[in-house]
C-alpha cells in the first residue's frame, strides 16, 4: 500500500482501539529516501469491546518413543474454542523441528485426535535415542501460543 493510504487490516479487532506504531522487519533499513518503512495501525473504537482472541488446548498422550519411531507420528490431542481455525503445532526435540502441521481447524467440543508426522530426518536421529523430551507449540491465527513437554521413554 502506498504512503498516506489506509486499508482494512485482518486481525486488528483483537486489538483495543488506539495507535500501534511498527516497523517492517523485512526493510528495516535507511531507504534511499533516508528513513526505514514505517507506519501505524489506528485500531478505530467501533463502540463494541475487541474480540477475545481464538485459544486452543493442547494434549500430549502419554506414548513411547519406540511407538512414535513405529508409527512414524506423534500423538497429539487438540481443541479450540469454536474460533481457532489455522492451527498451526510444531515439535521440537532439542532445537531441531521433528514434526509440524498447519491448516487445522479445531471445534469446542471434543478434543480432535491428530498426528504429527515425523520428517525423515527425525526418524533417523530419534532411532539413536533411548529417550527424548518433546516441546509442542500450537496456535490459532491470531491467538496466544501453547506449549508443553514430554518425555518419550
Amino acid at each position: 500500500m502506498g504512503a498516506g493510504k489506509s486499508a482494512v487490516v485482518e486481525g486488528a479487532e483483537y486489538l483495543d482501539p488506539g495507535v500501534y506504531r511498527f516497523i517492517c522487519s523485512i526493510h528495516n533499513f535507511p531507504t534511499i529516501y533516508g528513513t526505514r518503512m514505517e507506519a501505524d495501525l489506528v485500531v478505530l473504537d467501533g463502540g463494541a469491546p475487541p474480540k477475545p482472541r481464538p485459544t486452543i488446548d493442547l494434549r500430549l498422550p502419554r506414548q513411547s518413543l519406540v511407538r512414535v519411531l513405529r508409527q512414524g507420528g506423534l500423538r497429539v490431542l487438540a481443541r479450540g474454542d469454536g474460533t481457532a481455525k489455522q492451527v498451526k503445532l510444531i515439535a521440537r526435540i532439542g532445537k531441531r523441528i521433528v514434526a509440524t502441521k498447519a491448516g487445522v481447524a479445531l471445534g469446542s467440543e471434543t478434543f480432535k485426535p491428530l498426528r504429527l508426522r515425523l520428517r525423515r530426518d527425525a526418524r533417523r536421529a530419534l532411532r539413536k535415542r533411548g529417550s527424548a523430551v518433546v516441546s509442542l507449540v500450537g496456535a490459532a491465527r491470531f491467538g496466544e501460543p501453547r506449549a508443553l513437554r514430554r518425555r518419550l521413554r
